[in-house]
């Protein structure tokens, strides 16, 4: 019976070792690619992009409404569509309006909202009125975005609204389209 050398036992406890090592480093590339979601095998991580972007709802600032006004009238002056003749009301397209923030901060009440078409021409006017018969008017002009286009937002003084439930009407109006939401807003 042939016994192994020292050489031979030490060739083949290189190797073991070699491939366990191999086998180790291959293990863990797995689990961090896991971990980390590089190849989408893990549809449920924390890693993954999100839906839905980041949205400040803070007020604009003065440089950023500027922004926006310089736009807006740069896009009404190169673009005959906005600019049709004022059309009856009754043969005006109607759009959806969205809300998509009703909330109290410290001093004001806020609304914001997406309209289901892409314009910069127009009011929006809400109407609020409390259960005491107390009405509250603001109007804002529209701002175009990419797919759709936004009132540019209402912040009421609370100063202005008593506690408790009012009912709102916004309506968005130009030329060709028209749109109303309504519903009721609560403050505290």
């Amino acid at each position: 019976m042939k016994t192994p050398t020292n050489k031979q036992t030490k060739r083949t406890s290189r190797v073991i070792i070699i491939i366990v090592a191999t086998l180790l480093l291959l293990a863990g590339c797995a689990a961090y690619a896991y971990a980390t979601n590089i190849f989408g095998w893990n549809p449920d991580s924390s890693n993954s992009t999100p839906t839905t972007p980041d949205i400040d709802y803070e007020a604009p600032t003065p440089e950023q409404v500027k922004d926006g006004n310089a736009t807006k009238d740069n896009n009404a002056e190169s673009n005959p569509e906005t600019q049709v003749p004022s059309g009856d009301s009754s043969t005006k397209k109607n759009v959806s309006v969205l809300i998509t923030v009703s909330q109290q901060t410290s001093s004001t009440y806020q609304i914001r909202t997406i309209l289901e078409t892409v314009t910069n021409t127009g009011t929006c006017m809400l109407v609020l009125k409390s259960s005491a018969g107390t009405t509250v008017s603001k109007t804002t002009g529209v701002q175009a975005q990419s797919s759709s286009s936004t009132c540019e937002g209402f912040d009421i003084p609370l100063s202005e609204l008593s506690r408790g439930v009012w009912s709102y009407s916004l309506t968005f109006e130009n030329t060709t389209t028209t749109g109303t939401a309504t519903g009721n807003i609560t403050v505290k």
